[in-house]
């Protein structure tokens, strides 16, 4: 099971997602961002280099060193006129403006509770891992839901049919 903060916005895609991964999992999971425009990006990138966070590190160099500028100059609006024109630029929707990822809360987690959520997302054919620290949580990009609308499907047929299997063993 997963829950988030009534403030979160979560597209179909991330809900489909949402829906096979947690069910993989042993454990409930905390969902704190799914779609975000790029306003709350900004807000994203800015409260990391206030963490301290290395964001050269995460995002690469241009786009770390344009924001840390942004930053720098108290620059709010400018960040989100680069954010939305990468937005609307991108060749890839695998974002969290394309409303393809979703970032999974591991403050509170053991590290083989974050293995396993590793282990499930690669498992379910995802786009991107990545475990990032400041905040502490799993960012995975994931594709369409219905990549994973046919894989909880064939997952439902499976365990449907386990019932019949036993019965016939035991005949």
């Amino acid at each position: 099971m997963y829950t988030k903060n009534n403030d979160i916005t979560l597209t179909d895609d991330n809900i489909a997602f949402l829906d096979v991964f947690a069910e993989a999992l042993p454990f409930d999971i905390v969902v704190t961002s799914g779609m975000r425009g790029a306003d709350a990006q900004v807000r994203a990138v800015f409260k990391k280099i206030e963490l301290g966070d290395d964001i050269n590190a995460l995002y690469g160099d241009n786009y770390a060193n344009k924001y840390k500028a942004f930053y720098q100059n108290n620059d709010f609006a400018g960040a989100v006129a680069y954010q939305t024109a990468l937005y609307k630029n991108s060749n890839t929707p695998w974002t969290h403006g394309g409303g393809y990822a979703v970032d999974i809360r591991t403050r509170d987690l053991t590290q083989s509770n974050i293995d396993k959520m590793i282990q499930v997302a690669n498992n379910l054919g995802v786009y991107q891992v990545i475990l990032e620290t400041t905040p502490p949580h799993l960012h995975i990009g994931h594709y369409d839901a219905a990549t994973y609308q046919k894989k909880n499907k064939l997952s439902i047929t499976i365990l449907g049919l386990i019932p019949l299997i036993i019965w016939m063993i035991k005949k």
